[in-house]
């Protein structure tokens, strides 16, 4: 994904034909994103989670604290709908997991949390 970031912007700073760039971003988007979801996704094991009580409350405020930190724009008339959408997000956890587990820092059953609080907030949208 770095390197995908770092061609775009190398293409921005050329001036790349629009058909390329749009063929590009459909090789990115319809290829290399969905491998590497379906990569981390096997390789996350959720049932871990449910083993271990510290794992399953790091989900609970994982997911409360996503809620909560978007909570504010309610007060800026942004509708509930709005505010849960944008608690949503799958590609920040991923990449702390993808992240932390390649380094080590990461245990199997912080890991399934993680994703499992995403993946719940992303629940909330429905």
């Amino acid at each position: 994904m770095i390197a995908g970031f770092t061609l775009g912007v190398a293409f921005a700073s050329i001036g790349v034909p629009h058909r390329l760039s749009r063929q590009i971003f459909g090789v990115s988007e319809g290829l290399f994103a969905p491998i590497y979801f379906v990569w981390l996704g096997a390789s996350i094991d959720i049932r871990q989670t449910f083993h271990s009580r510290d794992a399953i409350l790091l989900a609970l405020f994982l997911c409360g604290g996503a809620l909560l930190s978007h909570a504010p724009a309610l007060f800026f008339n942004q509708s509930k709908k709005s505010v849960l959408l944008a608690s949503s997000q799958l590609g920040i956890p991923a990449a702390a997991v993808t992240l932390g587990t390649a380094n080590g820092v990461l245990t199997t059953a912080q890991a399934g949390a993680i994703m499992m609080s995403a993946l719940v907030t992303i629940l909330f949208t429905i």
